[in-house]
């Protein structure tokens, strides 16, 4: 899983990935390590809608791996990109809790939530049951103990500081 073109532009520390995929994992934290990050994040795999346990699967295969290349004092989050249909659809926010609920070994959540296109970046959402799915995993993660960061919370910081978020970024989501 080498970056794409506009993974890089993105995140230009990612050029320092070799090509070889025995050296990845060793390669995405140093890459981490040399940008001076204080919290390493997993790859940051999409989760597709049409199979989240499959997903869920290699994120925690590659999980595993990372862990083991980890320094003393280093934490490693899972950095996480969801489907649009996570809050537009119960069955996908349901299984997609359910697998979250079985990957006990992270304690930072840093997940993304893809919006469709078009939209506007600073367009605030406005689906009342996307909003409600958004507060319950804010909910959920503060039952079961886990830092939630949203990357991409744009004017729905608004509503996660109202539900008991402590700040949120300005990015669109």
């Amino acid at each position: 899983n080498l970056p794409k073109p506009r993974h890089i532009h993105n995140a230009p520390y990612l050029r320092k990935l070799r090509k070889s995929p025995k050296t990845y994992a060793k390669d995405l934290l140093q890459a981490q390590r040399d940008a001076c990050a204080n919290l390493l994040l997993t790859s940051g795999r999409a989760v597709g809608a049409a199979d989240v346990p499959g997903a869920f699967g290699e994120l925690s295969d590659d999980a595993d791996e990372l862990f083991t290349h980890l320094e003393d004092g280093e934490r490693l989050a899972l950095n996480l990109t969801l489907p649009y249909e996570f809050l537009q659809t119960q069955a996908v926010f349901d299984d997609v809790m359910g697998e979250l609920a079985e990957l006990d070994q992270f304690d930072v959540l840093y997940v993304r939530v893809q919006r469709p296109q078009p939209h506007d970046a600073g367009e605030p959402l406005a689906d009342v049951d996307a909003l409600r799915r958004l507060s319950e995993l804010g909910v959920w993660a503060e039952r079961e103990d886990h830092a939630l960061i949203h990357a991409q919370s744009g004017l729905t910081g608004w509503l996660m500081l109202a539900s008991g978020a402590v700040g949120f970024a300005t990015g669109g989501l």
